[in-house]
């Protein structure tokens, strides 16, 4: 895998991550896969997370922090990120979220098998002691704009893809679900997306998170499809109604 030698850029938004930065980070530093720069985007911390970033600064060379001047959120950090990546493709992870070590590996050469511009893994969850919970969450062998208007298949942190992509098309940090407020934008041009069915990242399920609000989730999907998507009420109705139904399959079936 080595021999094709094209450097992934990691992004790494970080806000008051100190109980699970390290976990991160040492999931990075663990790859198969070793041509990467691993860019982390301090977002004005309040506790150890810039000093723990800096100390991995110190000791790798791959690893640079950015900080924000202030608090930006993590569309915005994403982006800043983005702007200073200098590789062939980019990565995200979140600051609690974890890799399997042949993560970049294996997506690496999806990629540059079958030449696609995007690609996404399945994953599966743990809690903060990292205990597995629920079932794993496996990707289908073909997503498209379809198929993620009722189900935001795509996990950020599962995501490689061709740089130039994402740097003409940042996220917006107007949306809760920014990611899914870009996929939705990709997946309607014409590039070819691939997906590997393999689980490749350990997603952490956090009390008091974004994703753990389920009643605030579920209003910004429904103000996606009405405000973003401009859908009428009818198709908003059956996409919201097709999103609960995963939703509760994904998350307590």
């Amino acid at each position: 895998m080595e021999r094709l030698n094209k450097k992934v850029s990691i992004i790494m938004p970080v806000n008051n991550a100190s109980g699970t930065i390290r976990d991160a980070v040492d999931s990075v530093l663990r790859q198969t896969y070793r041509n990467y720069e691993l860019i982390i985007v301090e977002d004005c911390s309040e506790d150890d997370s810039l000093s723990i970033a800096r100390g991995y600064e110190r000791t790798d060379s791959r690893i640079r922090v950015i900080e924000n001047p202030v608090n930006k959120g993590v569309a915005s950090s994403r982006n800043t990120g983005i702007r200073a990546a200098d590789g062939a493709y980019i990565a995200f992870l979140d600051s609690d979220d974890i890799w399997l070590e042949n993560k970049l590996e294996r997506q690496v050469g999806l990629l540059e098998k079958t030449k696609a511009q995007f690609t996404c893994s399945s994953y599966d969850f743990i809690d903060e002691a990292n205990r597995p919970l629920l079932r794993p969450h496996l990707v289908p062998d073909v997503i498209n704009y379809q198929t993620i208007l009722k189900e935001n298949i795509v996990l950020c942190s599962t995501v490689c893809a061709e740089a130039a992509l994402l740097k003409e098309h940042p996220f917006r940090s107007d949306y809760l679900h920014e990611d899914y407020v870009l996929w939705l934008e990709l997946f309607r041009m014409p590039i070819q997306i691939k997906t590997d069915r393999h689980v490749l990242t350990h997603y952490r399920l956090m009390k008091g998170s974004r994703s753990h609000n389920k009643l605030r989730a579920a209003a910004s999907r429904w103000r996606i499809y009405r405000e973003y998507l401009e859908m009428d009420i009818f198709r908003s109705l059956f996409y919201f109604l097709q999103y609960s139904v995963n939703g509760v399959k994904k998350y307590y079936l």
